[in-house]
């Protein structure tokens, strides 16, 4: 079976790659005058002029696939506007299944985040039948996305799986627990939130 990935040169994806390329033919979606990551160098590629939005280009990058993996998205960061989160992760996500389901594709898995169910929880654990509860523009535009991809399921037939990942961390991990990690080298004591430990006391 031939697969579609986006976002392979990712934390995610990379690792992805790795698993998958032994199982599956892959097809990596590559911008253009990228750097090509050595390691998956033998890959098929396929390459689009810009980023991953309302107008890309898909012609031809389903031929063969019978499933697509979307990792690719912007993150929340300060640097990015409500109107890129939408840009990009609801309505680039929404083009690219579009263009899927026409073009025969079965499965579209897209990679949303548990931020759709909200910033945190207490007595319980997020589960599948929460009410979303979006809390920034990024996991809003995650919500629009997999709505949107719900109402694609329900007109073309295509088989729709959504996912919600927690913080993924790992070896040289971005994002907030790499920044987790570098403090800990800095700092002998981590700023978090629990009941005070008397260490003169004997036991």
């Amino acid at each position: 079976m031939k697969i579609l990935l986006t976002g392979a040169s990712g934390f995610v994806g990379r690792h992805l790659v790795e698993t998958f390329s032994e199982q599956y033919e892959l097809r990596l979606v590559q911008r253009k005058n990228s750097e090509i990551m050595d390691d998956f160098a033998h890959l098929e590629r396929f390459v689009i002029s810009g980023g991953i939005d309302s107008t890309t280009c898909w012609a031809g990058a389903f031929d063969s696939v019978k499933a697509v993996i979307h990792l690719a998205g912007v993150a929340h960061n300060r640097h990015q506007t409500q109107q890129d989160f939408q840009e990009i992760n609801t309505e680039g996500t929404l083009h690219l299944a579009r263009e899927a389901a026409k073009s025969g594709v079965e499965r579209f898995v897209f990679v949303s985040s548990i931020g759709v169910n909200g910033s945190s929880t207490e007595e319980s654990p997020f589960c599948c039948h929460d009410e979303a509860d979006p809390q920034n523009p990024y996991a809003q535009s995650k919500l629009d996305a997999e709505l949107g991809l719900k109402k694609i399921a329900e007109d073309t037939g295509l088989e729709v799986v959504i996912v919600r990942p927690p913080l993924v961390y790992g070896a040289n991990a971005p994002g907030n627990f790499g920044m987790l990690l570098k403090l800990i080298t800095k700092v002998p004591v981590l700023p978090f939130g629990g009941q005070p430990i008397d260490v003169t006391s004997s036991q």
